[in-house]
């Protein structure tokens, strides 16, 4: 890994997220759904102190609030894997869509309980179904007791 190679993190989170350099003086400060770019020696020594934003709820990445756009650092990391194959646990826009195009209330359920686990994934679950108009009632009446969160007109 080169020391001067730049990374691009991701904040997969609604709001601010921000957090304090290990490598140099400062603090980094992503804003909501945005994007900065960072030496990626400092990216692996908040991997290597274990900083939640990068590492997630199970330290290999899952549920992470920051995503690293950079896959060899990943793989550096043990978030992912060439064998078998093992991609990040994130929650993504692709992610969101599968779980809501389920048909049945059961599945749907299920699938919200497997990958919606963190405060960050309860409000881009929620924003997700605000801005692509969930008009389905059981499904929000879930989703908002599952979350804490209301869902502001649905329709």
């Amino acid at each position: 890994m080169e020391d001067s190679k730049k990374v691009t993190l991701k904040n997969l989170t609604n709001w601010a997220l921000t957090f304090r350099r290990i490598n140099s003086l400062g603090d980094v400060i992503i804003p909501p759904n945005g994007k900065v770019t960072m030496s990626a020696e400092e990216v692996m020594s908040q991997i290597y102190n274990n900083n939640r934003l990068f590492v997630g709820e199970d330290g290999k990445g899952s549920h992470a609030r920051i995503f690293i756009e950079d896959e060899q650092i990943r793989l550096d990391a043990e978030f992912e894997g060439e064998q078998p194959q093992k991609n990040q646990d994130i929650l993504t826009d692709e992610k969101l869509k599968e779980i809501f195009s389920g048909k049945s209330l059961a599945a749907f359920k299920k699938k919200v309980e497997k990958d919606i686990d963190s405060q960050a994934e309860k409000a881009k679950v929620m924003e997700y179904a605000q801005t692509h108009k969930i008009n389905d009632h059981d499904k929000i009446e879930f989703l908002e007791k599952y979350t804490g969160f209301r869902l502001e007109n649905p329709q």
